[in-house]
């Protein structure tokens, strides 16, 4: 789910705002819709498995819910809209819909209202989501403008996606990942500690520590430490990571979650029956997320160059960023290339993700008034509470879960963890660790004697870093 901010409607009536606003947003929403298959996705459940379908275009309307909290102080007005948040949070059923819904609340004459987008994650990612706002926003602006919606070309539908992507699982370029992949798989894998056992891993059991890098730090990680040892940004956060876990896991190999976008070459060949056509996800809404394990082994004995080097190595060794895990341990047909069962393997006790940086938040007090003279209807992102994106009751996958952003030129990380195993202490140490290790790498990486290469840099020549060392020694002399 999403919250946003929406323009304010100059009518003194919640009844004359209602109507105005829900007949443009329906109008949009038809459109939109209409536009994107897995927004008419359903799920059923049969013998073999479970069916996806994508309904005609002339399936019912997701809903348009409209509360009215115009009447509230507004002291009361955001925890009253995160229960009812929440509750319409529950109200999504991928068999006979609604799998997407939309919740407006109003918050008075002239003042930005809120309006939540709900969405079941089966059929949306992080890069749906800025696609889905993007044509809303268009089909909004032009239905209010009375001009006849246009929205950008469609790309390769999700169906034809899937297709490709079995044929890509019994393909050659998959047998050359296999053996990697079996090799993590299999491999031991030490559980962080826990401090406590009290109770479920569920998500009723979450908290959450935030730590927010200021602009400059953020702006050093963006931009100036990346060029001195050519690491990308995730490779930079994964050794803070490393750095920050690995005096509590006493030199063993941290083992965490990634996960990526997911929209991966497949292959570039154009599709036999369709000359010319290439397979093209760059505005189709889906779920493409990728997740696989990542093992980060650091040396503390190591400096914060060597260390940035063996990570940036170790995360550039996993084939296609990841991609190929799931569909060896889910999709390959043939029995060769299938990750065999590991129910009974240790799974990764943390996740993480790096969403990238993400349009700006948009907050805007409860009490400013925003003048009506623009037709956008979004005007922000918001970072009030949308109640629980899951059910309180759902069993939790990870102990930890890190999720980093840059939002308004500030990363931000947020950890979350359950109360039921952990203090809250050992996460807010972790979080001071993993700040305190950008802080020495942004150090480092600022003296004049940081810098180096490694093999990856060089993908052409086959060489290890002891070699490549003695070769640049020689060439500096």
């Amino acid at each position: 789910a999403i919250l946003v901010n929406v323009r304010p409607l100059s009518l003194h009536e919640a009844k004359d705002r209602e109507r105005t606003m829900r007949l443009i947003i329906e109008s949009a929403l038809r459109q939109v819709t209409r536009h994107h298959d897995m927004l008419r996705a359903r799920y059923y459940q049969e013998e073999k498995g479970w069916v996806q379908i994508i309904k005609g275009d002339q399936i019912e309307l997701p809903p348009v819910d409209w509360v009215d909290l115009s009447t509230l102080d507004p002291a009361d007005r955001l925890a009253e809209m995160g229960d009812i948040a929440s509750s319409f949070q529950g109200r999504l059923d991928i068999t006979n819909g609604p799998i997407m819904r939309i919740v407006v609340f109003d918050f008075g004459r002239d003042l930005p209202s809120r309006m939540l987008l709900i969405i079941h994650h089966l059929v949306i990612d992080g890069i749906s989501w800025r696609i889905l706002i993007e044509d809303f926003q268009t089909a909004f602006e032009q239905i209010h403008s009375s001009n006849q919606v246009v929205l950008p070309l469609k790309t390769t539908s999700y169906m034809e996606w899937a297709d490709q992507l079995y044929e890509f699982s019994n393909s050659q370029q998959i047998k050359e990942d296999f053996d990697y992949w079996i090799e993590i798989h299999l491999s031991d894998n030490k559980p962080f500690p826990i401090d406590l056992d009290i109770g479920p891993n569920i998500e009723s059991s979450v908290e959450s520590v935030r730590r927010i890098i200021s602009r400059e730090e953020t702006q050093s990680i963006l931009q100036a430490v990346p060029r001195v040892y050519n690491t990308e940004i995730n490779e930079v956060l994964l050794s803070a990571l490393a750095m920050a876990f690995s005096p509590l896991m006493r030199d063993q190999a941290l083992w965490i979650q990634m996960e990526g976008h997911g929209r991966e070459d497949l292959s570039l060949r154009e599709i036999e029956d369709k000359p010319g056509y290439w397979i093209d996800i760059s505005r189709t809404i889906g779920w493409f997320t990728t997740m696989y394990p990542v093992r980060l082994r650091v040396n503390r004995a190591h400096g914060i160059g060597e260390t940035l080097i063996q990570i940036k190595e170790q995360v550039r060794r996993i084939p296609r960023r990841g991609f190929t895990y799931g569909v060896l341990k889910y999709i390959s047909s043939d029995p060769e290339l299938r990750l065999p069962d590991a129910k009974n393997l240790i799974k990764p006790s943390v996740s993480f993700n790096y969403l990238g940086q993400v349009e700006e938040a948009g907050n805007i007090s409860q009490s400013e008034s925003i003048p009506a003279v623009s037709e956008k209807l979004i005007i922000g992102i918001s970072d009030d509470s949308v109640g629980y994106v899951h059910d309180p009751d759902n069993q939790r996958e990870f102990l930890i879960d890190v999720v980093a952003s840059v939002i308004e030129g500030e990363l931000r990380i947020e950890w979350m963890f359950s109360r039921n195993y952990h203090y809250r202490s050992t996460i807010e140490s972790l979080a001071d660790n993993f700040h305190s290790a950008l802080k020495n790498i942004i150090e480092h990486c600022l003296s004049p004697d940081a810098g180096g290469y490694s093999p990856s840099d060089f993908k052409d020549v086959d060489i290890d870093q002891d070699e490549l060392d003695a070769l640049l020694d020689e060439i500096t002399d």
